[in-house]
Protein backbone atom coordinates (compact mmCIF):
# COMPACT_ATOMS: atom_id res chain seq x y z
CA UNK A 1 0.00 0.00 0.00
CA UNK A 2 1.52 2.80 -0.63
CA UNK A 3 1.35 6.76 0.76
CA UNK A 4 -1.32 8.21 -0.90
CA UNK A 5 -3.81 4.82 -0.36
CA UNK A 6 -2.52 4.98 3.36
CA UNK A 7 -3.81 8.42 3.64
CA UNK A 8 -6.90 8.16 1.88
CA UNK A 9 -7.78 5.10 3.70
CA UNK A 10 -6.97 6.61 6.87
CA UNK A 11 -9.20 10.19 6.32
CA UNK A 12 -12.54 7.30 5.03
CA UNK A 13 -12.17 5.66 8.68
CA UNK A 14 -11.81 8.77 10.32
CA UNK A 15 -14.75 10.34 7.62
CA UNK A 16 -16.70 7.05 8.90
CA UNK A 17 -15.81 7.45 12.55
CA UNK A 18 -16.84 11.09 12.54
CA UNK A 19 -20.74 10.03 11.37
CA UNK A 20 -21.06 7.20 13.99
CA UNK A 21 -20.23 9.90 16.57
CA UNK A 22 -21.85 12.61 15.37
CA UNK A 23 -22.45 16.27 17.43
CA UNK A 24 -26.05 16.65 18.55
CA UNK A 25 -27.61 19.64 19.42
CA UNK A 26 -30.30 20.67 21.56
CA UNK A 27 -33.24 22.79 20.97
CA UNK A 28 -35.81 24.44 23.29
CA UNK A 29 -39.54 25.33 21.45
CA UNK A 30 -40.70 28.99 20.75
CA UNK A 31 -41.87 30.47 23.45
CA UNK A 32 -40.44 28.58 26.66
CA UNK A 33 -38.47 31.75 27.43
CA UNK A 34 -38.28 35.29 26.01
CA UNK A 35 -35.77 33.67 23.47
CA UNK A 36 -37.73 32.83 20.42
CA UNK A 37 -36.05 29.25 20.15
CA UNK A 38 -32.27 28.32 21.46
CA UNK A 39 -29.81 26.19 20.35
CA UNK A 40 -27.07 24.28 22.20
CA UNK A 41 -24.10 22.38 21.51
CA UNK A 42 -25.32 19.11 23.29
CA UNK A 43 -21.64 17.21 23.02
CA UNK A 44 -20.53 14.28 20.52
CA UNK A 45 -22.54 10.70 21.11
CA UNK A 46 -23.15 7.42 19.65
CA UNK A 47 -25.64 7.64 16.31
CA UNK A 48 -27.97 5.37 17.79
CA UNK A 49 -27.41 7.19 21.16
CA UNK A 50 -28.43 10.75 21.43
CA UNK A 51 -27.29 12.68 24.36
CA UNK A 52 -29.62 13.35 27.01
CA UNK A 53 -30.74 12.97 30.59
CA UNK A 54 -30.06 9.19 31.04
CA UNK A 55 -26.98 9.62 28.26
CA UNK A 56 -24.76 12.72 28.49
CA UNK A 57 -22.61 12.36 25.75
CA UNK A 58 -19.16 10.75 25.01
CA UNK A 59 -16.62 11.31 27.88
CA UNK A 60 -19.56 12.28 30.42
CA UNK A 61 -19.83 16.17 28.64
CA UNK A 62 -22.71 18.10 29.55
CA UNK A 63 -24.56 21.08 28.36
CA UNK A 64 -24.22 24.02 30.95
CA UNK A 65 -27.78 24.71 29.68
CA UNK A 66 -28.93 21.00 29.97
CA UNK A 67 -32.22 21.40 32.07
CA UNK A 68 -33.40 23.86 29.69
CA UNK A 69 -32.68 21.98 26.42
CA UNK A 70 -32.77 18.41 27.21
CA UNK A 71 -35.94 19.06 29.42
CA UNK A 72 -38.19 21.13 27.05
CA UNK A 73 -36.77 20.74 23.55
CA UNK A 74 -35.37 18.02 21.00
CA UNK A 75 -32.03 16.93 20.31
CA UNK A 76 -31.02 16.49 16.93
CA UNK A 77 -27.63 16.10 14.69
CA UNK A 78 -25.89 18.94 14.21
CA UNK A 79 -25.52 18.46 9.87
CA UNK A 80 -23.50 21.66 9.55
CA UNK A 81 -21.12 21.28 12.21
CA UNK A 82 -21.05 17.48 10.78
CA UNK A 83 -20.31 18.58 7.23
CA UNK A 84 -17.43 21.15 8.02
CA UNK A 85 -15.70 18.55 9.86
CA UNK A 86 -15.68 15.96 7.10
CA UNK A 87 -14.74 18.99 4.46
CA UNK A 88 -11.88 19.77 6.76
CA UNK A 89 -10.54 15.94 7.04
CA UNK A 90 -11.23 15.27 3.35
CA UNK A 91 -9.22 18.25 1.99
CA UNK A 92 -6.48 17.51 4.95
CA UNK A 93 -6.39 14.27 3.49
CA UNK A 94 -5.73 15.64 -0.19
CA UNK A 95 -3.48 18.51 1.19
CA UNK A 96 -1.39 15.23 2.71
CA UNK A 97 -1.78 12.89 -0.37
CA UNK A 98 -0.54 16.10 -2.71
CA UNK A 99 2.57 16.68 -0.35
CA UNK A 100 3.46 13.14 0.47
CA UNK A 101 2.21 11.20 -2.23
CA UNK A 102 4.64 11.80 -5.20
CA UNK A 103 4.21 10.26 -8.30
CA UNK A 104 5.45 6.81 -7.14
CA UNK A 105 8.72 5.83 -8.24
CA UNK A 106 8.37 2.04 -9.92
CA UNK A 107 10.25 -0.69 -7.13
CA UNK A 108 11.16 -2.62 -9.95
CA UNK A 109 14.09 -0.29 -10.28
CA UNK A 110 14.00 -0.25 -14.24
Amino acid sequence: MNTKQKIVLSAVIIIVLMGLFPPWRAYTPPGLSNVPSMSLFAGYSLLVWPPGKDHPGLFGQHSKYEHTAYAFGSVRIDGMTLLVQWAIVAIAAWGLAYAFGGKGKDKSGT
